[in-house]
């Protein structure tokens, strides 16, 4: 996919595109709001400093080229100087939203299957693993959105650039959905859902 798009989009028109799946805008801006501000100290490390630099050691590329960083004023000698960079876990259809107030699950707990004794636990939200997923958003200090990054299927240790698309047919019935869900007071789900004859 190419990494140009129609300026006449507005953002929640948009999704990142990866191999892994197509996440929209509007999702990942939803998701950084209700996020704590980058730099703030909590149970899960995250949002963290997001360094710009993947790739091997000897040979570490930029995700995001110095055009895309907004830029910050620090002061009357210095001027102004590309913003500090965030990362945030972004929810995934296979993946619930992250809570920033619980300790992070390791990766070889979240690897390990799940005995049969256990399961029944896992489905309560305080007992489910708290991971960050494959997809993060990457902001600056304001927490205005940069861009999107994931990581690659079966590689945990890098991040590729997830790239603006215009929305998908699917992407358009889930931001369909979001806006039917915030015009709406909740409601308590019925259940049985359908009948049971």
């Amino acid at each position: 996919m190419s990494g140009r798009r129609n300026s006449d989009h507005d953002h929640d028109s948009l999704q990142y595109h990866t191999p892994r799946g197509n996440i929209s805008h509007r999702v990942m801006a939803q998701e950084i709001a209700r996020a704590p501000v980058g730099g703030t100290r909590n149970m899960s490390q995250y949002p963290h400093k997001y360094k710009n630099q993947e790739g091997p050691k000897d040979a570490k590329n930029p995700l995001f080229d110095d055009r895309e960083r907004p830029q910050r004023f620090i002061n009357k000698d210095k001027g102004y100087r590309h913003d500090t960079l965030y990362e945030y876990p972004v929810v995934t259809p296979d993946k619930t939203s992250f809570d920033y107030d619980r300790r992070t699950t390791p990766l070889e707990t979240v690897l390990q299957p799940i005995t049969p004794a256990n399961r029944a636990r896992m489905i309560e939200p305080d007992q489910r693993h708290n991971t960050p997923g494959w997809m993060r958003g990457i902001t600056s200090s304001n927490k205005t959105i940069v861009g999107g990054i994931y990581h690659p299927e079966g590689n945990t240790g890098d991040f590729k650039r997830a790239h603006l698309e215009p929305l998908d047919r699917q992407g358009r019935e889930h931001n369909r959905m979001l806006h039917e869900r915030a015009q709406h007071a909740p409601r308590s789900p019925t259940w049985p859902t359908k009948s049971t004859r």
